[in-house]
């Protein structure tokens, strides 16, 4: 999913817009500097720049960027 670059305080995920700040323990979105705590924030943060939506509801076929959101949705849209 990733390809990355070392370098002596970073290392850089290349294909998704993604840098690991080894010091500060953090991952800083490239597209718009906002920084998150865990891998799984920042991949879900950068779905927004990048306009995917990779969770489909099976009922009305609509789509969205967080597996949350989708939950979300079921559950007032579809109860």
């Amino acid at each position: 999913m990733y390809t990355s670059e070392k370098s002596h305080t970073s290392v850089k995920y290349v294909t998704r817009g993604v840098q690991f700040i080894d010091k500060l323990k953090v991952f800083r979105c490239l597209f718009c500097g906002k920084t998150f705590p865990s891998l799984g924030k920042i991949n879900n943060h950068v779905l927004t720049h990048t306009g995917q939506k990779p969770h489909q509801c099976e009922i009305c076929h609509k789509r969205f960027t967080e597996k949350g959101t989708l939950r979300k949705h079921l559950k007032t849209m579809h109860i």
